[in-house]
């Protein structure tokens, strides 16, 4: 990695974390060290150091890859007069900054105030950035694609299969039977989440509302399912051993859909093909999602709010997918290019409280003249 890239538009002569790498990515990502407590990460121009416990020194000395690992207890028996309230790692960071005469440091917007204001007190100048600190991440190399690819292939297949669950049911009463039994919401979730289980992948917060709860985003869902009423399905799973996220979303219905619902569902299903034809290199963001605008616009699908409440298109077109679930780029009304490289969704959607939310979401690669979609399943509305 490029250290100086860092320090190109940022008046810094380090880059400073103090957390841990099972929370923030970013130290992940520059260190493929993964450890649930925190430790140091200071990059300068000519190389990375890594200061750690004895827990963790000898595990970081074989896994990280950085330039150098250092015990932190190495750094605490200093002359530097502290009070006895200053942290361990305030004290090794000072020691180590001080000793390689660097005072001056950058860190990301999360960054603890009290270790800013005590580094301060030491006359290190504290630099914070609006823009995420390590901007390498929204461009993903040939490896973090196919980790990202083989995600996306396991949730697909378990989505498929939950999808099919749906389909094999009875409509008893205006409620979906399965084996004689209603099936609901939380039924469909554990059978996936302990299906990625055993393909190796987490998944958290899993989506799986119906009718009136798809009028929510991120509502989670519960309780039966009902014919007639659409079913969205919302996967994001995370590999368990490379920490890479899938994201997908469908939306199926068992029964007969109003003639707006079908509507909606067509709507969403043009806007996502016509926002994945603008998607290439180079590309202004701004013009993906206005793809999507125009096709509600054209079909009458208005947003804004009614009775009190936001309904029509009322979230960005996407999101970069990486080591988090929400990365760069966002892909909204904004006056920036994609690159090759970006890893993207596209999920436009529609809500409406009368008639319930469908949402499309899959997850394309830019790509020089276009882009890559790496989902496969279909989209089929009723089922």
């Amino acid at each position: 990695m490029n250290y100086n890239d860092f320090f190109e538009d940022v008046p810094a002569e380090s880059v400073l974390f103090i957390d841990n790498s099972e929370k923030n990515m970013d130290l992940y990502y520059l260190t493929r060290f993964f450890a649930p407590d925190p430790f140091i990460l200071i990059i300068t121009p000519k190389e990375s150091t890594i200061i750690i416990s004895d827990l963790e020194y000898e595990r970081a000395k074989k896994e990280a890859l950085v330039d150098n690992v250092i015990r932190i207890k190495e750094l605490l028996n200093c002359d530097i007069d502290f009070s006895a309230d200053v942290p361990g790692s305030i004290r090794a960071v000072t020691s180590y900054l001080q000793n390689k005469n660097i005072f001056s440091v950058r860190v990301s917007s999360n960054f603890p105030v009290r270790y800013a204001d005590l580094l301060r007190d030491n006359r290190f100048d504290v630099v914070y950035t609006k823009t995420p600190i390590v901007t390498q991440r929204s461009v993903k190399s040939s490896d973090e694609i196919s980790a990202v690819e083989t995600a996306v292939h396991n949730t697909e297949i378990v989505l498929d299969e939950a999808i099919d669950l749906i389909k094999k049911s009875k409509i008893l009463a205006g409620v979906l039977y399965l084996n004689d039994s209603p099936l609901t919401s939380e039924k469909i979730k554990n059978f996936m989440v302990n299906r990625l289980i055993d393909r190796g992948y987490l998944a958290l917060h899993t989506i799986v509302a119906c009718g009136a709860q798809t009028c929510d985003p991120h509502n989670q869902g519960s309780g039966y399912l009902f014919a007639d009423q659409p079913i969205i399905i919302d996967l994001f799973p995370r590999s368990m051993d490379n920490f890479y996220f899938a994201d997908m979303t469908r939306t199926v219905l068992k029964g007969k859909p109003s003639d707006n619902l079908l509507k909606m569902y067509n709507a969403v299903r043009d806007a996502q093909k016509q926002a994945v034809s603008k998607i290439a290199d180079a590309v202004m963001i701004r013009k993906v999602h206005q793809a999507c605008l125009d096709v509600f616009e054209q079909q009458g699908f208005k947003t804004g709010l009614t009775d009190g409440v936001m309904q029509g298109f009322i979230h960005s077109t996407g999101h970069g997918v990486g080591l988090d679930i929400h990365e760069e780029p966002k892909i909204y009304q904004i006056d920036e290019p994609l690159k090759t490289g970006n890893v993207i969704t596209v999920e436009p959607g529609l809500y409406y409280k009368n008639d319930g939310g469908v949402r499309i979401e899959d997850i394309v690669v830019v790509e020089q003249t276009g882009c890559r979609n790496l989902n496969k399943l279909e989209k089929i509305l009723v089922i």
